[in-house]
């Protein structure tokens, strides 16, 4: 039994991990970016990044503490079959916006590049077909506006390790009993990873151990759902 809560230890810090791109210097993704970008200012507080517009972002910014741009947007990785978020500074949307006038985002598959720490280049690596674009717009996106702004103190946690904080536990009273949680994610395990992003996606958590309790009937069925159809877009 030991082995198994350790599986599942393991298999929710994957799940957590899996909704963000995270690229170490030199690290290269080739990815499609769908929908529209999520925008959000944050300050530094020296040691995490906190909203511009939480009481604490405020009181930095009367102190002095310039806000910073950034812009959040869905972005489906083929070798990974899954559709994740990808999160930019000021810059690096900037050059965003040129490939978008220049090439359009929707029917080209895009090579990302971290340089250094908040840098990254992006450079159009190939066209999609009809069918590619037909599949790539059925899936469903995670929603940014939830995700990246539900949290008063950022979730900007894929910008760049080295200024993320360290989770802080959230409260468990509301969420799934172990059975069920063992069950859902048990199952959850033999999916593709783009099953998984898909799932979180609809619930707007980054860990499956965040779904509340009222929502296990409505967890089970979509997992139903997802089990039947499957989820390749790419073959």
């Amino acid at each position: 039994m030991a082995d198994v809560w350790n599986t599942l230890a393991e298999r929710a810090d994957e799940l957590s991990d899996s909704i963000f791109v995270k690229l170490e210097k030199g690290d290269k993704i080739v990815g499609v970016f769908l929908g529209d970008p999520h925008p959000k200012e944050v300050v530094w507080t020296g040691e995490i990044y906190v909203d511009a517009n939480s009481a604490e972002g405020r009181a930095l910014t009367k102190r002095g503490k310039k806000p910073t741009f950034r812009a959040a947007i869905n972005i489906f990785v083929p070798d990974e079959e899954a559709v994740k978020i990808f999160e930019m500074s000021a810059p690096t949307f900037r050059d965003m916006f040129k490939l978008r006038q220049k090439y359009g985002l929707a029917g080209w598959a895009f090579e990302i590049e971290k340089q250094t720490k908040s840098k990254y280049t992006i450079l159009p690596e190939k066209q999609l077909s009809d069918e590619q674009k037909r599949r790539v717009a059925a899936l469903e996106l995670h929603d940014l506006g939830q995700i990246i702004s539900g949290s008063s103190e950022g979730d900007f946690d894929s910008y760049d390790k080295s200024e993320q904080r360290e989770d802080t536990p959230k409260s468990r009273t509301n969420t799934l009993q172990p059975a069920a949680l063992e069950e859902l994610m048990g199952r959850l395990k033999q999916l593709p990873r783009a099953a998984v992003d898909r799932f979180l996606g609809k619930f707007g958590v980054q860990r499956v151990r965040d779904l509340p309790s009222s929502r296990k009937d409505e967890a089970f069925a979509t997992l139903e759902a997802l089990e039947r159809s499957g989820i390749d877009p790419f073959e």
